[in-house]
């Protein structure tokens, strides 16, 4: 282990009983946590992806300044709670399209489509500050982790339609919904048509496309073609600079 490595560690463990030693008896550390982490995202519009959401967030709440050690990962901490819950927006969102389909079953296809969009108008109080959050998912520390909560939702969205698959199927499906995702999420940080018109047009064209891929599938160099374009956008969304 590098001695970097360890020295960080150290630190970490002695700001934890410091910061033990501040809280009050009988104190539940992680609903804290939570209440800090939340408050913060809610300043994002404000203050953006920055360690100044938590700090100002501990104001509110008129914790002590130790509480920042709660969220030792800083802004990427308040990242991970609007990963979190967007996870659960989604699932709300397939619950009332279910409830509004009744006893019609809709198709795998229009439940991800759905699901895409709710994802996104999730994202709308935050997206002016996206490309900061980007910038800050672009260090080579955070790429890790980025793309796990990538997978995470597209899977879940996959989940949710109703997937069963676990032959190849399983890795492309999950690869060009990730494309069409992040992509239009990329264009929705520009967009400044009302009502994101311009960003849902953009999805809805690019689940054609995929749609295209899909069924041409036995030809490799369209799939490629298609795969790296998204690809290109996934990374770019990411924060991975090509």
């Amino acid at each position: 282990m590098h001695a970097a490595t360890t020295a960080s560690m150290v630190a970490r463990r002695l700001a934890a009983a410091r910061l033990m030693s501040t809280m009050p008896e009988g104190a539940d550390i992680n609903e804290i946590r939570q209440q800090l982490l939340r408050t913060a995202l809610q300043l994002v519009p404000e203050y953006s992806f920055t360690d100044k959401t938590i700090t100002e967030a501990a104001k509110l709440h008129e914790y002590p300044s130790t509480l920042r050690g709660l969220a030792p990962n800083g802004a990427r901490d308040v990242i991970e709670v609007l990963f979190e819950d967007g996870i659960e927006h989604v699932r709300q969102a397939h619950a009332e399209l279910l409830e509004q389909s009744g006893e019609k079953k809709p198709g795998m296809t229009k439940v991800v489509t759905h699901l895409s969009r709710a994802r996104l108008e999730y994202m709308i109080p935050y997206i002016r500050q996206w490309p900061d959050a980007v910038q800050l998912l672009a260090h080579p520390t955070n790429v890790p982790f980025a793309l796990h909560h990538l997978h995470k939702l597209v899977d879940e969205m996959w989940h949710l339609a109703g997937d069963k698959s676990f032959d190849t199927n399983y890795y492309s499906k999950r690869a060009l919904l990730a494309g069409v995702y992040t992509s239009t999420e990329l264009f929705m940080t520009k967009d400044q048509s009302p009502g994101f018109e311009q960003t849902w047009e953009f999805l809805n064209a690019r689940f054609r496309d995929s749609a295209k891929v899909g069924k041409a599938a036995s030809d490799v160099k369209t799939t490629l073609e298609w795969g790296a374009s998204n690809l290109k956008g996934l990374l770019m969304s990411r924060g991975i600079r090509l």
